[in-house]
């Protein structure tokens, strides 16, 4: 299946039941994320239709900006964030999308990653699942740890990371909200989709101490990344 297909049919997915629910706990957290980024410039190119994550900002076509012929229309370096929703899992060649992203955004300008998490109840069912050809289980599912090594040779750290939805797919009407949360607070790290913030320094990394933030969002502890013994499946 092509870039093109598989982002088409993930658009479709988030369109039934499993998907809303997902997009409702992007929806919540995004934009207690984003308001705090700084600049005038700020853009998101999300597969599908996603509602404006900031209050000015420039929402740009996943195809435009990351097909064949790339002529996205926005000058290099100019954005102050760059928020890529599910853009490296419709991808056969993820680190060429972090590339284009990367030319887009400005010196010291953040780079916001949504995407499904390979560690989580989700990820588990992903390889009996995919022999049935349907999304969201043939997206890409990159590990925070994989992710990190592609941003980290484009000279960005990551600053915040949060993960969301701890539960498996749920029948549809079935709601548990409160085990979620509960599962939540157990396994801060491994729920359905990441949220990745990283930022480029002014200055290389190379023999700079990085600072880690950590930021409580209302009603969401942001936990710094865990290297905790977790081995990346690829």
């Amino acid at each position: 299946m092509s870039d093109s297909d598989l982002s088409y049919e993930l658009a479709r997915w988030y369109d039934g039941p499993a998907g809303q629910r997902i997009r409702q706990h992007i929806n919540a957290q995004l934009p207690k994320i984003v308001a705090s980024m700084a600049g005038q410039q700020h853009a998101q190119i999300g597969v599908g239709y996603w509602p404006g994550m900031y209050k000015k900002c420039m929402q740009l076509s996943y195809h435009d900006v990351f097909g064949a012929e790339v002529n996205p229309g926005v000058l290099p370096n100019s954005m102050d964030s760059l928020l890529l929703i599910h853009a490296l899992d419709v991808n056969s060649d993820p680190q060429r999308i972090l590339h284009i992203a990367d030319k887009l955004v400005a010196k010291s300008g953040h780079l916001i990653i949504v995407g499904f998490n390979p560690f989580s109840l989700w990820g588990l069912m992903r390889l009996p699942m995919l022999p049935l050809r349907r999304s969201p289980w043939r997206s890409g599912f990159y590990s925070l740890w994989r992710i990190r090594d592609w941003l980290k040779v484009l000279n960005y750290e990551v600053r915040l990371q949060t993960s969301l939805v701890q539960l498996p797919p749920l029948p549809t009407g079935l709601e548990l909200n409160w085990l979620d949360k509960i599962l939540h607070w157990l396994m801060p790290n491994w729920g359905a989709v990441n949220i990745i913030v990283a930022k480029r320094p002014w200055f290389p990394m190379t023999g700079v101490k990085s600072h880690k933030i950590k930021e409580r969002l209302e009603g969401v502890v942001m936990p710094e990344p865990s290297t905790r013994n977790v081995k990346d499946n690829g």
